[in-house]
């Protein structure tokens, strides 16, 4: 097996996506779905399936039109590819980052990146490494003095929810979700 990994965040219109070779990120962005009819392998996939939780308890989008629009996504790049042979994994939000917060879950996966990865996904989402720390932390200290998150909609968090979903493929949490780490 391949030490190639692609993990997958579905967005309606474009997807996160982080490609790592041996545990070290070295590419991510956000394509649109058809992007994924270029990957050959061997690589191994895992990609976010969104699930509706009952009573609305999800940090996600509560839209159940949403969610299987986005569940639709993950059929479609799931069939791109197999026509190449890959067999995609799928895994629930809970499974893998529990039920954080964003602003939360992307401080725990941006503290886990080296200051290479932190650059290559700044880059990739027209920021500096430097904006993207405090837009984070100030998301963070929002959330914990109004116990709400406002303010925090931006084209990095399908990319930065792509990374933590690499880095849980990689074993670096042993397979436990970003929520059961110490901060």
């Amino acid at each position: 097996m391949s030490d190639a990994t692609l993990a997958i965040d579905p967005g309606v219109d474009l997807c996160g996506w982080s490609w790592s070779v041996a545990s070290s990120i070295r590419a991510v962005g956000h394509s649109p779905p058809d992007f994924f009819a270029g990957i050959v392998g061997p690589v191994r996939v895992m990609i976010e399936s969104p699930v509706i939780y009952p009573h609305g308890n999800s940090e996600g989008t509560r839209d159940p039109e949403v969610i299987m629009r986005l569940r639709e996504t993950v059929g479609y790049i799931s069939g791109l590819l197999a026509a190449h042979g890959i067999t995609a994994a799928t895994t629930d939000p809970r499974a893998w980052k529990g039920q954080l917060k964003k602003p939360v879950h992307h401080s725990r996966v941006w503290a886990l990146l080296t200051e290479r990865e932190r650059r290559l996904i700044a880059d990739a989402c027209g920021h500096t490494p430097e904006f993207m720390t405090n837009k984070i932390e100030r998301a963070c200290e929002t959330l914990a003095r109004t116990r709400a998150v406002t303010g925090y909609s931006w084209n990095a968090h399908n990319v930065l929810d792509a990374a933590g979903l690499n880095i849980w493929m990689h074993g670096h949490h042993k397979h436990r979700p970003f929520a059961e780490l110490e901060s």
